[in-house]
């Protein structure tokens, strides 16, 4: 199903995090949560332990590599990178988030660009002020907000809700899209799998599949 201009698309805003003490309202509650000023680098086999999973406050950048468990969430000042099987319930960061591996997550908000590149992650809601692409290997992300540009590419990366941009979406995934809204134009070569795509813009289709108005 294709949908020409006239459509418009409303995405939730992400706004920046404030550490416990600032102007505004922590983006974390303050019960519970361990507070690192400085870069946070965990690498091997790391298991946080101590009472209930950890909500980690980090005032600059994270990388995780390895199997890390024990983390209920992470929110960050600066980037995140992330290529471990870790299982979190939020990832939350002022700057850009890469994914790789076989990590889980129920959200992720992001004030800048992110990327799945690859590996299975799985995220049931993201959120993200920027760009976002799903390069290669199965990720998966049941919806997908996103104020700038959406690309699906490569491997079977999938969005299996929805995909609202408040930009262009590209998607060239072997696995089918079940509904696209765009506010800029929409390039998909995917299967047609009962797919509705809505776009403000142009609509170039070059998959399988029939067309419906």
């Amino acid at each position: 199903t294709g949908t020409g201009a006239g459509s418009s698309v409303t995405v939730q805003v992400v706004y920046s995090v404030v550490p416990t003490g600032g102007a505004s309202t922590p983006v974390v509650p303050t019960l519970g949560v361990i507070n690192i000023n400085s870069n946070l680098k965990l690498s091997g086999s790391i298991n946080v332990i101590g009472g209930t999973a950890a909500k980690l406050w980090v005032n600059g950048n994270v990388d995780l590599t390895g199997s890390v468990t024990g983390i209920d969430q992470i929110c960050s000042t600066g980037d995140v990178t992330i290529g471990s099987a870790i299982t979190v319930n939020r990832i939350c960061t002022d700057g850009n988030l890469t994914l790789d591996g076989n990590a889980s997550v129920i959200t992720v908000e992001a004030v800048k660009n992110v990327v799945l590149s690859g590996g299975s992650v799985d995220i049931a809601t993201l959120t993200s002020n920027g760009n976002v692409t799903l390069s290669g290997g199965s990720a998966k992300v049941g919806t997908l907000n996103a104020w700038g540009t959406v690309k699906v590419s490569g491997g079977s990366a999938t969005v299996t809700s929805v995909v609202n941009s408040m930009d262009a979406v590209s998607w060239t995934s072997s696995s089918p899209a079940k509904t696209i809204n765009a506010n800029g134009n929409v390039n998909y070569t995917a299967s047609n799998s009962n797919t509705v795509i809505n776009s403000g813009g142009s609509v170039i289709l070059s998959g399988n599949g029939d067309v419906k108005d």
